[in-house]
């Protein structure tokens, strides 16, 4: 790391620390979009429309996959940073389609999935305002892919209920943070259960003696 250091004197010894070293980091953000079993709810809407006849709601604006999120990091070094990081992705469909009675339905397909990894940072480059990394993150999620009909009693409504455990990963080779010594913004691009862009706000506290 680079930057302005700061000497004082530890068990005896006179030691140098950079300024903007702090031994912790917390931050929450989002991430659009997911990558999370794409595959598999495409299959899903593919059973909806065909075996169930609806067709998609073109007047709804939809983004794709949403990753949210919490982390923590413990920096071990100028260099290292270690933590986990919890959250879930969201991601939907909607339909509509008319019953026997020429009345319009609605329905959704939706998907959940709750995840925690394990997660590690390396710094390229840190200063007091700006800091360039490379994240990686490996561990698991629960994925819930279901179907929802807003008619009450309609015999679509939860066609099919699917519950797995699957595996979780991020790979972030691009990462930067912006801001004050304490409080930054951050920006990742990268591919995995998070998504593709990640963003969010960061804060580092216990400055490293």
């Amino acid at each position: 790391m680079s930057g302005s250091k700061e000497t004082g004197l530890i068990d005896g010894e006179v030691r140098d620390t950079p300024a903007h070293f702090y031994r912790h980091e917390i931050s929450g953000g989002l991430a659009v979009p997911s990558n999370v079993s794409r595959g598999r709810f495409h299959a899903m809407e593919d059973v909806v429309t065909r075996d169930l006849g609806y067709g998609s709601d073109t007047q709804c604006f939809y983004l794709g996959a949403v990753a949210s999120g919490l982390r923590y990091f413990y920096h071990v070094g100028e260099h290292w940073a270690v933590g986990a990081q919890f959250g879930t992705v969201g991601d939907y469909t909607p339909y509509i389609k008319q019953d026997a009675d020429e009345r319009w339905q609605d329905a959704d397909l939706l998907m959940r999935s709750p995840f925690l990894m394990a997660a590690a940072k390396y710094y390229w480059y840190a200063a007091s305002g700006v800091s360039l990394y490379s994240k990686a993150d490996v561990g698991a999620q629960h994925r819930h892919l279901y179907f929802r009909s807003y008619e009450e009693g309609s015999p679509d409504d939860r066609y099919f209920d699917e519950k797995k455990w699957l595996p979780a990963f991020q790979l972030s080779p691009i990462a930067i943070e912006l801001g004050s010594h304490n409080l930054r913004f951050f920006a990742e691009l990268g591919y995995g259960t998070e998504g593709v862009f990640s963003f969010g706000i960061t804060y580092h506290f216990k400055r490293a003696k």
